[in-house]
């Protein structure tokens, strides 16, 4: 029941955060910015129960150092604001496009997206395990609770400048999903749920022509996915 308790009280936390990812070319520089908001009452409750550092004590400067690490060739910034009800951190990229040859794997915020040779953007998510796969009583019910739950909040990408999507689809293990642009004046928008990215490492793809191509982030994720072995115990 506990278990249950912590399952749903995590998924009530991301239910009341949300993410926006700005990106922008204009006369060939490139300007990124990403935004994520959380409540702090849910984020309170989620991290009294499982015990895990809290996000007040999360040191920006460290983020900022990881990321001119991984991404030399820019110039990151980064705030972090705090009220009564809500903690947002934004940072803040310009710079050069990073190539997808060049992609790494890392454990900070999707700040910088890859683009491959084909000129797709493609955003990755790092996440080494299901967090909605259980196997067996309980937690196959509760999975389907936090899952209904998280299907609310939304990864929001809004495009400006020269840049003109046509197409977007989010590659996982195995399969694909084609995701609606929404063109709101000069600007694009692309909504992700969120409960599609605790399934295992993912990549949103964002073509500029009708025919994307996705067979080497496929590839990619796979790897990042490896196929389990089936528990003998359960032959």
């Amino acid at each position: 029941m506990k278990k249950i308790f912590l399952i749903l009280v995590t998924s009530l936390f991301f239910s009341c955060f949300d993410i926006i990812h700005y990106l922008e070319l204009k006369d060939k520089k490139f300007h990124s910015e990403y935004r994520i908001r959380f409540s702090k009452s849910m984020y309170s409750m989620a991290q009294a129960q499982s015990g895990s550092t809290p996000l007040g004590e999360f040191n920006l400067e460290d983020v900022l150092k990881k990321l001119e690490t991984l991404f030399p060739n820019g110039k990151f910034t980064g705030e972090k604001k705090e009220t009564d009800q809500a903690l947002t951190f934004h940072f803040k990229y310009d710079g050069e496009e990073v190539s997808f040859q060049k992609r790494k794997a890392n454990d900070v915020f999707p700040v910088v997206p890859y683009k491959d040779e084909n000129g797709q953007y493609i955003i990755l998510f790092y996440n080494k395990q299901n967090q909605l796969n259980q196997n067996s009583g309980q937690g196959i019910e509760a999975n389907m609770m936090a899952e209904a739950i998280l299907s609310g909040p939304l990864y929001r990408v809004l495009l400006g400048g020269d840049l003109k999507p046509v197409s977007a689809n989010l590659v996982q293990q195995n399969e694909k999903q084609s995701i609606e642009i929404l063109k709101m004046g000069n600007q694009f928008l692309i909504e992700v749920p969120i409960s599609q990215m605790l399934k295992g490492s993912s990549a949103l793809v964002i073509s500029f022509s009708d025919a994307p191509k996705l067979n080497q982030v496929q590839r990619f994720i796979s790897e990042l996915n490896p196929e389990k072995k089936p528990d003998q115990n359960n032959l």
